[in-house]
């Protein structure tokens, strides 16, 4: 399972993920996105130990998971797993921590055109008028 160091919050997942984290937990998102971010799986009707989602999460969270979605079809998202997410964290963490759009593109190896798409999605820190 995942380490708490490691779960996001809430706001940080695809909205599939979101959805099983409000029903089975974070953690349990967290790792089916791991096992099988970016694949489809097929949730049946009834689980059993081999089955692929309790597997992954086990049959308490497995369980939650086909009461709120239902059987069928899930394509898993990668969530805060793939490239682009953690590329976002990175970024947020360099430019909190003062480094140059220049030094961040570098480090990460990205381009700096990247770095200012993800830092202007960052919340700005707004001015307190009574200070």
């Amino acid at each position: 399972m995942a380490d708490d160091a490691d779960t996001p919050e809430l706001d940080d997942l695809p909205p599939v993920l979101r959805r099983i984290a409000e029903v089975a937990g974070v953690v349990a998102a967290v790792q089916l996105a791991r096992d099988h971010g970016g694949t489809e799986i097929y949730i049946r009707k009834k689980l059993d130990n081999d089955h692929v989602l309790v597997r992954s999460v086990g049959m308490r969270a497995a369980a939650l998971i086909l009461d709120a979605l239902g059987a069928g079809v899930l394509e898993v998202p990668m969530g805060p797993n793939c490239y682009g997410a953690r590329l976002a964290r990175s970024i947020a963490e360099r430019h909190a921590a003062g480094q140059s759009e220049r030094e961040i593109a570098r480090a990460l190896r990205c381009h700096i055109r990247t770095v200012r798409r993800h830092r202007a999605k960052l919340p700005s820190p707004q001015l307190d008028l009574f200070d």
